[in-house]
């Protein structure tokens, strides 16, 4: 995980202690506000890495589909009484085995990741927009705070993945 992703899920858990005070609450407070721009800023970097990683994810897992099916298609073709060949099929099917194992690691991490920002995404709408706040609060946030609460979040998509269903 990310220095910046892990920052702002400690402060998202810090907003959740007070969520119901926070969320009833009028205008946002100078560290509601600053609490905000943070999130504002992971996700607009963090949902761009990880939308960008889920892209490569996906191409490496066709290029791994591919290859599962190549080793099918090898093992029907080879004959029954072609030992050396069986033998090179099986170290072959055996590193194929092996990356498969490191690839699904790298995606239950990337998943927790993408759980992550959506956790970030929920708490800024359920706390942070459609909130007012103080002109002079704003002004007092360092200038990539303040950009990062002009531009918003509506260019911003953050990747989330369906549930199975059950």
């Amino acid at each position: 995980m990310t220095r910046h992703l892990a920052h702002a899920i400690a402060a998202m858990l810090l907003a959740q202690a007070s969520s119901s005070a926070f969320a009833d609450a009028g205008a946002l407070t100078r560290d509601e506000l600053n609490r905000c721009a943070a999130q504002v800023q992971t996700l607009r970097s963090e949902s761009a890495r990880l939308t960008s990683e889920s892209f490569d994810a996906n191409a490496q897992k066709s290029a791994y589909d591919a290859k599962s099916m190549q080793l099918r298609a090898e093992a029907e073709a080879l004959a029954p009484d072609d030992i050396k060949g069986s033998l090179a099929l099986a170290e072959k099917q055996k590193r194929h085995n092996a990356d498969l194992a490191a690839f699904n690691t790298k995606i239950a991490q990337l998943r927790r990741q993408i759980t992550e920002i959506n956790a970030v995404r929920t708490q800024y709408d359920q706390n942070c927009s459609n909130r007012p706040y103080r002109r002079t609060d704003f002004h007092g946030m360092p200038e990539a705070s303040q950009q990062a609460m002009r531009a918003g979040l509506s260019d911003v998509a953050v990747p989330y993945f369906d549930e199975p269903s059950k």
